[in-house]
């Protein structure tokens, strides 16, 4: 009987599933290296740990007393893991995202200006979440329509 590499849990082979610590969409390879075997529940986990601690780290170190209470070496594997997917992640953001000099034309300026001050953001972060979500939506294939 193996045992799952996160919580320890005693487990038959068919009840284990394969983590990719650098996710192969990000291009991770399958050597040994890259390659845990981990329960169901601390698969899903790690994943659904990588997109709380992207937002918020103190939602996430709940979500890891809830689900792990007293494991801080799971607790520290999960985080590992979970900052792993987000680091490969912004890599690959990063890689195919082309940050370009943009400055609209005046009444367009004052439109974005309200909007930002409206979003409590300052107008450089506002602008780069609009070119990362329009690129974000032609990533995965949505058409953007231009107004």
């Amino acid at each position: 009987m193996k045992h799952c590499g996160v919580c320890g849990i005693g487990a038959s082979n068919d009840m284990l599933e394969t983590h990719h610590i650098k996710p192969r969409h990000l291009n991770g390879s399958d050597d040994p290296t890259n390659l845990i075997d981990i329960c169901s529940n601390c698969h899903s986990a790690t994943h659904k740990l990588a997109f709380v601690l992207k937002r918020d780290s103190k939602t996430a170190a709940s979500f890891l007393e809830l689900n792990y209470p007293g494991q801080s070496k799971a607790q520290q594997l999960l985080v590992d893991m979970a900052k792993t997917i987000i680091v490969e992640s912004e890599k690959e953001l990063k890689k195919d995202f082309v940050n370009v000099p943009y400055r609209p034309e005046e009444p367009v300026h004052r439109k974005l200006k309200d909007m930002a001050r409206q979003s409590k953001i300052n107008m450089h972060d506002f602008l780069t979440y609009l070119i990362e979500k329009e690129w974000r939506l032609r990533h995965n294939g949505i058409k953007v329509n231009k107004q």
